[in-house]
């Protein structure tokens, strides 16, 4: 994909991110600059999203699971979920759920594409969010 049309798919989406959804979320902005959109979920049990969104929306982004402090997260364990800890082929923690690269890419998913998702509702970038901060406050029970 060329880079100025991800650019401009990336712009769009992040668009929708404006203080008063962000509020609304309980969520703040810690990185927001192309190709990187960096989000912490506050409250009790507060969760650190980067997501690299090279390719948008070509593919779907590379996900980084993080502490508040930006530490790649270890856990605890929170299986069943979509949370998932690092395992035989992923040496990281990654998001085991479509929309994300870490599910698509795994090879227990190859064979479902991110084009059958892709441009539906929910699943642009603050679609994707907000699915990750509803399962997260859903297993926190928040």
């Amino acid at each position: 994909m060329h880079e100025a049309l991800a650019r401009s798919n990336f712009d769009r989406d992040v668009a929708h991110l404006t203080s008063r959804f962000l509020e609304s979320r309980n969520w703040t902005v810690n990185e927001l600059q192309f190709p990187i959109l960096d989000v912490t979920f506050l409250g009790s049990h507060p969760l650190r999203m980067r997501l690299s969104c090279d390719n948008w929306d070509e593919l779907p982004p590379n996900e980084q699971i993080l502490n508040v402090d930006g530490s790649p997260w270890v856990g605890p364990p929170t299986s069943p979920s979509i949370f998932n800890m690092p395992h035989s082929s992923r040496r990281n923690a990654f998001i085991c759920t479509p929309g994300f690269r870490g599910y698509h890419t795994h090879s227990s998913h190859t064979s479902d594409h991110w084009a059958n998702y892709r441009g539906k509702d929910g699943n642009n970038l603050p679609g994707l969010l907000d699915q990750l901060s509803r399962a997260w406050r859903k297993i926190k029970g928040v």
